[in-house]
């Protein structure tokens, strides 16, 4: 009996089911037979091409709160002095201002692993794609001040590249850079549209300023020391300073490149880290007790100016007279230890150093505000901004500090 039952039930369910599946047949068919082979790319009529993005959007993606708080863009004018940029690594940046206080500034950067180049105005919080020409392997980028020119640089040793756009020509798609092949490092850029570098051949190190609007480089100073660090001036006929790189224990003297002729500096410390711009030198070393020294003069004086935040050159820019912007932590890094990437700490304060006070005070403590672990890195600006890299993951960060006042 049992038997006679599930059997019965089970005629019932392939009925019913049946049913359903005739029902939907007739009345789910399309009316139009064009619809059944669409998903197949049958038809004879070709589908829509889904939208493209416009190259010009509101940073929906990116976050002006810390990722894991929120998603929502801050509406402009009512935008954070601390917000993170971009939520993928960054190859390198640049502040574009029209002077040193301007506040409607923007930041050029590119992104690492594609070298696609993006303006990003900071009044707006709207981003434009410049170029989408696609860098395998990009992994440094550096804009000129005015923003008309930007090099990436792919590879590495005898297949680094660089690639160099002219902005002003950029449209937001493949624009054709000038590709060069050479071997360089110690990059920066200068105030007169120039890139520095130095290449290292016949065991001596020569250093060079390439001109973008001439496409033509000349040479600077050489020397015979082939691992060395070098703090650029301002321009090419500037002042430059160079020192064998970092090593804990080892002193480094200090040597002043002007007009083709080397001479040494009077500083002879050990893990040297210095930066100028140009009127102004800043520079902090280690101790025997290993503890971190912090000095600062103006290049027409002899009196040095000690202040007790111990910063690195990588973290630190002149922002007014006598006045840094700094990036540090209570606990110091050690050169060798910062270079090499290992034991880098995300508990970096933005300081405001008075030298000539001798006086630092605290601006914004990065990891409380944001609730991320931050270790600045790069950090460049003016007297009201400052962009900077998260070195833990590459991302871009502004901060709108204003310490025009």
């Amino acid at each position: 009996m049992n038997k006679k039952i599930l059997i019965a039930g089970g005629l019932v369910l392939i009925l019913a089911l049946l049913g359903v599946w005739g029902y939907i047949l007739i009345y789910g068919t399309p009316e139009r037979v064009e619809e059944v082979f669409s998903n197949f790319n049958f038809s004879s009529e070709q589908p829509a091409p889904a939208p493209q993005p416009s190259t010009t959007e509101n940073d929906a993606d990116f976050t002006t709160e810390p990722p894991g708080v929120g998603t929502a863009v801050t509406p402009p004018g009512d935008l954070p002095a601390l917000r993170q940029l971009t939520t993928e690594p960054v190859a390198g940046f640049q502040l574009v201002a029209e002077n040193a206080t301007n506040t409607a500034a923007y930041a050029l950067y590119a992104k690492a692993g594609t070298g696609h180049i993006y303006r990003h105005d900071l009044t707006s919080n709207q981003r434009e794609r410049l170029s989408n020409f696609t860098i395998p392997q990009a992994h440094d980028a550096y804009f000129t001040r005015d923003g008309q020119y930007g090099v990436v640089i792919s590879g590495f040793t005898t297949e680094q590249r660089l690639h160099i756009f002219d902005l002003e020509q950029a449209n937001g798609t493949n624009t054709d850079p000038k590709i060069i092949p050479i071997d360089a490092r110690n990059f920066g850029i200068g105030e007169d549209n120039t890139l520095f570098y130095t290449v290292v051949e016949n065991n001596q190190t020569r250093a060079f300023a390439y001109d973008f609007t001439t496409n033509t480089d000349r040479e600077l100073f050489r020397t015979p020391l082939t691992q060395i660090t070098v703090a650029w001036g301002p321009s090419a006929d500037n002042t430059h300073y160079f020192y064998p790189r970092a090593a804990t224990g080892l002193e480094s003297p200090v040597f002043i490149a002007q007009q083709g002729t080397i001479r040494r500096g009077t500083i002879n410390v050990s893990e040297l880290s210095l930066f100028t711009d140009g009127t102004r030198i800043g520079y902090s070393f280690a101790t025997a007790a290993n503890e971190r020294l912090s000095f600062a003069h103006h290049t027409n004086a002899s009196e040095l100016l000690p202040f007790s935040t111990p910063v690195l050159a990588d973290k630190c820019y002149f922002v007014r007279e006598n006045s840094l912007l700094c990036a540090a932590s209570f606990e110091a890094i050690s050169m060798s230890d910062w270079y090499k990437g290992s034991n880098i700490s995300g508990d970096d304060l933005f300081w405001n150093i008075n030298y000539q006070r001798g006086t630092s005070r605290s601006l914004a403590n990065l990891s409380g505000n944001t609730g991320r672990d931050i270790a600045v890195e790069r950090l460049l600006g003016n007297q009201v901004t400052a962009l900077f890299r998260n070195r833990l993951d590459g991302n871009l960060w502004v901060y709108a500090h204003n310490l025009i006042e």
